[in-house]
């Protein structure tokens, strides 16, 4: 910890890792200096185009079994997808082996999987994959059409389609659960036990150069969001993200009992 060192940590995967995988759980207080929140998860349930579907109702009128494509037990396909099956009465399978999103996307394009929930850019840039719902509100931030729905905020899913949910008031708890994991989004980090002086200086730096107009103006041209937080707010928002990771862990673990762990 000498401040030479700075990485980017998955908050969605920290937040859910103890209940994911409880020997690999890690305290990001405590494991890591925080120095910023640099962007939120922007999670997008997208379908193959050959499910010829263009929105969630004409996928569950389909399927009674959903096949979503993960590249590891933190993908947010393995996060969310069980946590949407519950909420949907839908038998949400996961096909893990895959690398990366493309990989992902490669195999939704060939029929091998119904979907996968990946982050907003991915689902966009892609060619052969139909959006279906918005995981988080984004904050009117979105690049999806109109009329792919948000799961939560005024007008969403959960309230224009109550009857498609095996409950909605937990379908409500779940999904505030979401969108607090999602709102931890990327966080900027450094090894624990920084000296003050060091890490008062890296908190600054770093949070000024995600908040600089041309770092913002790098991301919109790749289709990506950068809202920084400082490391006050941000970890208030890993708090709140470990949270709504605890609302979601008897479905979590289910999930991690049914792929052995």
């Amino acid at each position: 910890p000498d401040g030479r060192t700075v990485g980017l940590l998955s908050g969605s995967g920290f937040t859910a890792l103890p209940y994911v995988s409880p020997r690999h759980a890690l305290d990001p207080e405590r494991d890591f200096d925080v120095l910023a929140r640099v962007a939120p998860g922007r999670p997008t349930l997208a379908v193959a185009a050959s499910l010829r579907a263009q929105t969630l109702e004409e996928v569950l009128r389909q399927r009674e079994v959903v096949v979503l494509g993960g590249d590891g037990p933190l993908s947010w396909s393995a996060l969310v997808g069980p946590v949407l099956g519950e909420m949907l009465g839908v038998d949400v399978r996961l096909l893990g082996g895959y690398t990366g999103s493309q990989s992902r996307v490669a195999a939704a394009q060939r029929g091998e999987i119904d979907g996968l929930v990946a982050e907003e850019d991915t689902v966009v840039r892609a060619s052969g994959l139909i959006p279906v719902l918005r995981l988080t509100q984004s904050q009117g931030s979105s690049t999806l059409p109109e009329r792919v729905p948000a799961l939560t905020g005024p007008g969403c899913f959960i309230e224009t389609h109550p009857e498609l949910l095996r409950d909605p008031v937990a379908a409500r708890e779940q999904a505030g659960a979401i969108e607090a994991v999602a709102e931890v989004g990327r966080i900027a980090a450094a090894p624990a036990g920084l000296p003050e002086s060091i890490r008062v200086c890296l908190e600054s730096a770093v949070f000024e150069a995600a908040a600089s107009p041309g770092a913002a103006a790098r991301a919109r041209r790749m289709g990506r969001l950068m809202a920084p937080l400082p490391a006050s707010e941000a970890r208030r928002v890993i708090r709140a993200g470990r949270e709504g990771a605890a609302r979601l862990r008897p479905v979590l673990e289910e999930f991690r009992r049914g792929t052995g762990g």
